[in-house]
């Protein structure tokens, strides 16, 4: 069942962790949305025009939204078919795991490009650790369940650092490239 509207997928006082599907559509007109921690979108049908800080963004199909409990995030417009899958974990679950991410690359490329877009293979593991997520928390005792869901959340960051690090390289690389042969002059 699709949920939608803030309740969706913020955590109620004590909440660990949350998951559903959402519309977004609820939200459109409201005060902005933050994350108690960490929430993840990963858009798996139609199109929506969304705001993070003030920036607006597109979301679409096959894109992956993090959200931190310092970003404000507000659906402008959400086409009709649209609809996320969402991971809402606490500060108290992802606290230890920002502390581990030291690279300031990172951070800055998430808040800057909170909307990742994800090449086929790249959405599938993506839905694949949103799967192992969802798992763990509806399965196993509640110390197993933390472990999991800190180390996917782990892997994930990880796995953003390297395309974002990778992405930095290839822009780089292009650019000695073409400064070195000629093409542009600075």
């Amino acid at each position: 069942m699709i949920t939608s509207g803030i309740q969706s997928f913020a955590l109620s006082h004590g909440e660990q962790y949350k998951h559903g599907r959402t519309s977004l559509r609820d939200l459109s007109g409201k005060l902005p949305f933050v994350a108690n921690g960490c929430t993840m979108l990963l858009c798996v049908e139609g199109r929506a025009v969304v705001t993070t800080n003030t920036r607006k963004r597109t979301f679409r199909k096959g894109d992956l939204l993090v959200l931190f409990s310092d970003t404000l995030f507000a659906p402008l417009c959400v086409s009709p078919s649209f609809t996320a899958e969402y991971i809402s974990l606490s500060l108290e679950l992802t606290g230890e795991i920002f502390y581990k991410m030291t690279s300031p690359a990172f951070w800055d490329g998430l808040y800057e490009y909170p909307v990742c877009r994800l090449s086929e293979a790249q959405y599938s593991l993506a839905d694949g650790v949103f799967k192992q997520m969802i798992w763990a928390m509806e399965n196993g005792d509640e110390e197993s369940r933390k472990n999991i869901l800190q180390n996917c959340i782990y892997n994930v960051f990880l796995a953003l650092l390297y395309l974002r690090e990778r992405k930095i390289a290839i822009i780089f690389f292009f650019y000695l490239h073409f400064v070195k042969s000629g093409c542009i002059i600075i």
